[in-house]
Formats: structure tokens, sequence, C-alpha cells
């Protein structure tokens, strides 16, 4: 497994589900469609800020599908 990129961190707002997201655009990364996309964590504790989740890239890629076992 790759090592994670870490971009960012977010904490929860209020009680009905508000994230505040705190990202560090220079290291975002594109796709080949122009999307850049991220996981977000919940960490275990809390950190000094009040941070409750961490932003990480999201580097999977699909595997394209062959069906070699087909007759044509």
């Amino acid at each position: 497994m790759a090592d994670k990129t870490y971009v960012g961190k977010a904490r929860e707002l209020g009680k009905y589900g508000d994230m505040k997201l705190s990202i560090k655009h220079d290291q975002l990364v594109p796709n080949d469609k122009g999307y850049v996309a991220v996981i977000m964590s919940r960490m275990k504790e809390p950190d000094k800020y009040g941070n409750t989740h961490t932003v990480y890239l999201d580097t999977f890629v699909p595997t394209p599908k062959t069906n070699s076992d087909l007759p044509f």
C-alpha cells in the first residue's frame, strides 16, 4: 500500500453534520478528468486545534477489466 499524502484537516460544526475543511491547495493533484479525489477519515482523538478528521489524497486507480475468457 502506498504512503498517504495528507492534505488537510477537518472538524465538525454543530449537530447537523456540517464540516469545516482546511486543505493545502498546493498538494492537490487533479486526475485525468480534472477532479481532485480526497478521503476524509475520523481521527482517534481531536488534535489541539479541535480537528476531528484528517484529509488525504485518494490515489486509487482502477484496473481496466479484460474478459479474456470470451469466445470471440
